[in-house]
């Protein structure tokens, strides 16, 4: 038997190319952005992804308003058909922060409450401040809302809720986040008129729609509740002086400030080491080294190290952190100001990144790690970063490279290459060594029939992928079969999408093929757990 990888089994005749449909599976493929054909994921799974990737930057090959539209409308059919299930997802992701973004989220459980039936909006609605946990999220998910529709007592009731939460916590938010998407606090509470639980509600309230409850001036106000609100309205008449002690003593944020202190280095210092959270810290990062507060070798440079991987605090989701670390290492904003990068700091946002993913249980599989190094994988997929799909996938591969002790990692468009990823490189090196290969299409076949012309003993080949593909002399799902008939191997596929269409080079069909999304935070211990599994 001819032993070509590019042979059917059993025959001399070569196998259907991706330019075509599997035959007899033709109901189940359809034609993709490129032209080439892959399986179509149903509307739950393009939710999903939906949800995790959103739409901000479109595709290589789909302009970002279609993309949006395109995405949208699933959301809109899975409304229709269950809303109860769309918003049990909207809320697993958002509690257990598996979304980098909370756009997507807050977009589908505004649609959920204004569209749904009657009962899944009813659940909706009581769960909203659990989704909407910010003051941020809240004016956007407000923006959406009366996008939807009009404000019935259901939604009036909900946004009162949301108010009356702790009104220590409440007045932080108010203060925090004054306005998203065109709306203010006191846009929503004209809207939503909601009703004071306590004095001290009624009189955050009142600051919201109309100015500082008395009494003001020089000395604090007596509320608990209400002296950060006394302390942001004195910060907009202090010296310097005053402002640290205020940011020392009353925990302001730098959105709390004044805008000309923003520009100060002793202030930032100051709020690096008072109120300064992780999340707040890695957006700022840039900012901190041009105004010289993180310097080489500087107390405060180990400081932020400190903070950045063992500080307390929540941890950014990981793509928040990527983010961050791609913007940081650029050295440049988009307003042409510069800094020179500390290393110590990327290290530390290395480190940060992997531990947003939790204790991961390896497998311990012989896996193959693919990257898909084509031209459409360096299109941004988060828009007004310097975020790709293959900086995405360079990271969440380095994931799976630090956790499974058997791995061996490649890189494909046209042609496949090894690429020598160790466990020590970090995720610039990655990326450039992905970078180095020279771009064309995308043969996503190439992994199983390079395992397969090498005598590679594969239990599991992980592909990381736009699924945009239409190369290929063979499509994926058949060139596994082929290489578990030839190599006497129950090998497995895990797909991770790099970008939120409704395609993937993954039988739906076979037990042993697995579509993922590719920056879902809980993906490496699902790949892990999956590989690890036997096929039933």
């Amino acid at each position: 038997m001819d032993k070509s990888p590019y042979l059917t089994l059993g025959s001399n005749r070569p196998p259907v190319p991706q330019t075509q449909p599997i035959p007899g599976r033709e109901a189940d493929m359809a034609k993709n952005h490129q032209g080439g054909y892959a399986f179509t994921i149903g509307d739950w799974a393009r939710l999903e992804r939906f949800l995790i990737l959103g739409t901000d930057a479109g595709t290589y090959y789909v302009d970002p308003a279609k993309h949006t539209i395109e995405n949208f409308d699933v959301v809109k059919r899975c409304v229709a058909k269950d809303a109860r299930r769309v918003v049990e997802l909207v809320y697993e992701m958002s509690i257990k922060d598996r979304a980098p973004k909370a756009s997507p989220l807050l977009l589908a459980l505004a649609y959920a409450i204004q569209k749904g039936q009657p009962d899944a909006a009813r659940y909706a609605r009581e769960i909203f401040p659990e989704i909407a946990r910010t003051g941020s999220w809240l004016l956007e998910s407000v923006a959406y809302l009366d996008q939807f529709g009009g404000w019935g007592r259901g939604k009036r009731q909900m946004i009162e809720a949301w108010y009356n939460r702790k009104a220590k916590q409440v007045a932080y938010q108010v203060l925090k986040y004054r306005n998203r998407k065109g709306w203010t606090h006191r846009d929503v509470m004209r809207v939503a008129h909601p009703y004071a639980s306590t004095t001290a509600h009624e009189d955050i309230f009142r600051w919201a729609t109309s100015g500082l409850p008395a009494p003001a001036g020089d000395k604090p106000h007596p509320s608990p509740a209400l002296v950060q609100i006394w302390a942001y309205e004195r910060a907009k008449i202090a010296d310097k002086e005053e402002i640290i002690e205020l940011i020392e003593r009353y925990k302001l944020s730098w959105e709390m400030l004044p805008s000309k202190w923003l520009t100060d280095k002793d202030v930032w210092r100051t709020l690096l080491y008072n109120n300064l959270p992780k999340t707040a810290l890695i957006r700022n990062l840039g900012r901190l080294t041009r105004l010289g507060v993180i310097k080489p070798l500087s107390e405060s440079e180990a400081t932020v190290s400190y903070l950045l991987t063992n500080g307390k605090g929540r941890l950014p989701h990981p793509m928040a952190t990527l983010i961050a670390s791609g913007a940081y290492a650029q050295m440049h904003d988009r307003h042409g100001n510069a800094w020179s990068a500390s290393q110590r700091v990327l290290e530390a946002l290395d480190t940060l990144f992997n531990q947003g993913f939790g204790t991961i249980k390896p497998a311990g599989k012989r896996t193959l790690l693919a990257i898909d190094c084509s031209k459409s994988m360096t299109w941004n997929i988060v828009v007004n970063t310097h975020i790709s799909a293959m900086m995405a996938a360079s990271a969440m591969a380095m994931v799976t490279v630090r956790t499974e002790p058997k791995c061996h990692t490649v890189g494909f468009s046209d042609d496949i290459i090894p690429l020598p990823v160790s466990k020590s490189m970090g995720l610039r090196e990655v990326h450039n060594l992905c970078q180095s290969i020279r771009f064309g299409g995308t043969y996503c076949d190439k992994p199983m029939t390079y395992a397969l012309k090498n005598g590679l003993e594969v239990d599991t080949f992980i592909i990381y992928t736009d699924n945009e593909t239409a190369h290929g002399l063979m499509h994926p799902s058949v060139a596994l079969k082929q290489y578990r008939q030839r190599s006497g191997i129950p090998a497995k596929l895990i797909v991770a999408a790099m970008t939120a269409t409704e395609f993937s080079i993954a039988d739906p069909k076979d037990p042993g093929m697995l579509d993922v999304v590719g920056m879902d935070a809980g993906m490496p211990n699902v790949i892990s757990a999956f590989s690890a599994a036997n096929i039933g």
